[in-house]
């Protein structure tokens, strides 16, 4: 069976070249822990607000497989200009974009100058409600924590964190600018890159497929779809459902497959087996820790109660007091 469908995965960004913003690895200023509210979810991705030059607030997606981006238009009413330019690898794609070294401050905490590529008018593919994605720099510099189900995002100093009692720990290396850990799709083991903006449970890259045969074992029910990333521009992918997604010990059950065919951007990093997306990462409490070098699991947070409803009580009415008779009666 095959029919077209839209799959939004978004840009990676790797090798900040010709910027003066210092190292993204620099120690953190500012409070140990600052709580985020998440004020969104754009293609599940979750969304915060984010400030530029002291500027008013910017709704910005968390991208864990992202440099720092924003749309060219709204840094041009800012003042924003190009200091540099950055290599940018999509899915199916590399080319160059300016960038900005640009002051950024989320709530209380003050980034500092970051590297910032500027998103051509012709090369933006978000909703007008979102200016830009915020993902490596903040990733480098503190402890990210996602808990999707409170809605928010808790930055932590790496020197001031500590691991929830009974969490799964893995190992998390990065390879091209991606963070990346070890996983298993129904059975068949590889290193997976950490995508928040990717929409879908987890993508297979050409050469893992072949590997494994996971076309093969799908069969029938892959169907074809259509992949873009932030340039909107699209590549040919099967869709299919997988059984089991094993993080350690944390399961994704019934998961979302997409197999990439063509081997072009980031499709042709064959050292990994490919990427797993947020509907896989937000069934835990997910916290990237870069500086430490892993990737933490923890139970998924329940979703907000909702408040309880306002009963009023409507007392009824007396009955009406009986006339009294007349005296004498007549």
């Amino acid at each position: 069976m095959f029919k077209g469908i839209w799959i939004g995965l978004l840009a990676l960004g790797v090798s900040a070249l010709a910027g003066t913003a210092p190292a993204a690895t620099a120690a953190p200023l500012g409070p140990d822990r600052v709580v985020l509210p998440i004020v969104d979810f754009v293609f599940g991705a979750p969304v915060v607000e984010v400030r530029l030059n002291g500027g008013p607030a910017h709704r910005f997606k968390f991208d864990s497989g992202s440099m720092e981006l924003i749309d060219g238009a709204s840094a041009a009413t800012e003042g924003i200009r190009q200091t540099g330019v950055t290599r940018l690898v999509e899915i199916n794609k590399t080319e160059f974009m300016p960038v900005s070294d640009t002051q950024v401050q989320l709530g209380d905490l003050d980034l500092g100058a970051v590297s910032m590529a500027l998103m051509p008018a012709t090369g933006w593919n978000h909703p007008p409600g979102i200016d830009g994605m915020i993902g490596k720099t903040l990733l480098l510099r503190y402890v990210v924590t996602m808990d999707v189900g409170a809605r928010q995002m808790i930055l932590t100093r790496p020197d001031a964190y500590a691991v929830p009692e009974g969490a799964t720990v893995l190992p998390m290396g990065e390879l091209h600018g991606l963070f990346h850990v070890p996983a298993a799709l129904d059975g068949a083991a590889g290193e997976f890159g950490l995508d928040t903006g990717l929409t879908s449970h987890v993508i297979v890259f050409p050469a893992f497929e072949q590997a494994h045969g996971l076309a093969l074992r799908y069969g029938e029910s892959a169907i074809s779809a259509n992949a873009a990333g932030t340039t909107g521009e699209k590549t040919k992918v099967r869709q299919a459902k997988g059984e089991a997604l094993r993080l350690g010990g944390g399961v994704v059950a019934a998961p979302q497959v997409l197999i990439l065919n063509e081997d072009a951007g980031v499709g042709g990093f064959g050292q990994m087996a490919g990427l797993i997306g947020m509907p896989a990462l937000a069934q835990f409490t997910v916290t990237f820790d870069a500086p430490h070098k892993r990737l933490i699991l923890a139970a998924a947070s329940p979703p907000p109660l909702a408040p309880a409803p306002v009963i009023t009580v409507v007392e009824p009415l007396p009955a009406p007091a009986e006339p009294a008779p007349l005296d004498p009666p007549y």
